[in-house]
């Protein structure tokens, strides 16, 4: 949802044209919307969360294996998402969480909601189980 949010009243704000083509085949709206053809995850899963950057930008430099032609068939992919912030990093040249606290959380008065480390224990991240009886 962040990830959405931040590139669309990035690209709302910057040019209104969040639609052009990034490439001759994918759109940025096509990564927000789910229809890019990425993969959900494609060597990148949830146990590689940590990778760092540069990694996943070689992992990128290699290329997906498309699933679907773009812009045809809905399926989630963080492949996507992932792409899309970055994109926003480029093009606003600001880290996305900086972003996305001055774009999205303050202006709606989110003040205990962070972008941290999920990796981080729940209780450090404040969230608690409660148990049924």
């Amino acid at each position: 949802m962040y990830d959405r949010s931040g590139v669309i009243a990035f690209a709302s704000a910057a040019s209104g044209d969040f639609d052009a083509p990034s490439t001759d085949v994918v759109t940025v709206k096509m990564l927000l919307s789910n229809c890019s053809g990425l993969p959900e995850d494609n060597g990148w899963s949830d146990h590689n969360l940590d990778l760092p950057r540069a990694e996943f930008i070689t992992l990128l430099r290699k290329g997906f294996q498309f699933t679907e032609p773009p812009g045809q068939t809905y399926q989630y992919s963080n492949v996507a998402f992932t792409v899309a912030s970055m994109i926003l990093e480029i093009v606003s040249g600001e880290r996305y969480e900086t972003f996305l606290n001055r774009e999205i959380l303050e202006p709606l008065g989110l003040d205990s909601t962070r972008y941290t480390d999920s990796h981080a224990d729940p209780v450090d991240r404040g969230k608690v189980g409660v148990a049924a009886r």
